[in-house]
């Protein structure tokens, strides 16, 4: 499921990179699908994370309490439903007309070779003229979401959860970019910078799981319902995380602006 999540956010990300060069309107059926899918995975993932790695997490430090066992069987609940839910989309006709628009867009299309029946010298030549065109392109799209991932991190001692929220999808669509067009680079480089890109995410990502972990806590009734002791005890665990973390989201947001624009 995790892997289905990464790889609709990676072809929602390609789109919005080459949707200029395409006819208008090319991808808007496989966006609109890949958008319905990402609903369903979203939240089968968020209780998912919650279920297998923050409860547990606080499991650890307290055995046995008989408080937080009870929000943790209520937690497993809400997680089956939601994989039930995810499953009979899966299942459904919506999915299959997913799956056969992306067939369908990967046949018709002939941007990956010259026209049929174009003579060998010339259809080399038209190779190299797209691949020409693509360098330039993708030259542009990283320097654009570049500056905007500097954009958004400036003051980052600052910032407030949100906004680093908004760093960690800038972050994400910079590194998403970097790794679509890492061959056209030098290897050494486009690794460096996908690297570091890769650990400022990941050190964001854990402030975005205590937010998301909040949130999941307030729908099911633990800030003043029979689970308040136990989300009280989660509450703190993830403020003492979050607080623990922004000096190493800092640290990684440094590295990451010190890097050299390897594309220009």
């Amino acid at each position: 499921m995790h892997q289905m999540r990464v790889a609709v956010r990676r072809a929602r990300s390609a789109i919005a990179i080459f949707r200029p060069a395409l006819a208008p309107g090319a991808l808007d059926p496989i966006n609109d699908g890949l958008r319905a899918l990402g609903r369903r995975l979203g939240p089968t993932r968020d209780w998912d994370v919650f279920a297998g790695e923050t409860i547990p997490a606080i499991q650890h430090a307290l055995p046995g309490d008989e408080r937080l066992a009870t929000l943790t069987t209520a937690v497993a609940r809400r997680q089956r439903a939601h994989q039930k839910e995810l499953a009979d989309y899966l299942a459904g006709a919506e999915f299959r007309l997913l799956g056969i628009n992306l067939a369908w867009f990967a046949a018709a299309q002939g941007w990956h070779a010259p026209p049929r029946g174009m003579a060998g010298d010339v259809a080399d030549a038209a190779r190299e003229d797209v691949a020409e065109d693509l360098a330039t392109f993708a030259d542009a799209v990283l320097q654009q979401r570049w500056k905007k991932l500097l954009s958004a991190g400036k003051r980052i001692e600052t910032l407030d959860i949100p906004a680093l929220h908004a760093l960690r999808l800038r972050a994400k669509r910079a590194r998403y970019a970097a790794e679509m067009f890492a061959s056209l680079h030098d290897d050494k480089a486009a690794q460096r910078f996908i690297n570091r890109l890769s650990l400022l995410q990941q050190r964001l990502g854990v402030l975005n799981d205590g937010a998301v972990a909040s949130h999941l806590l307030l729908e099911l009734g633990g800030a003043g319902g029979r689970h308040a002791y136990a989300a009280g005890l989660i509450a703190g665990f993830l403020a003492a995380r979050a607080e623990r973390i922004r000096p190493r989201i800092v640290r990684a947001f440094e590295r990451v602006r010190r890097l050299d624009a390897y594309w220009t």
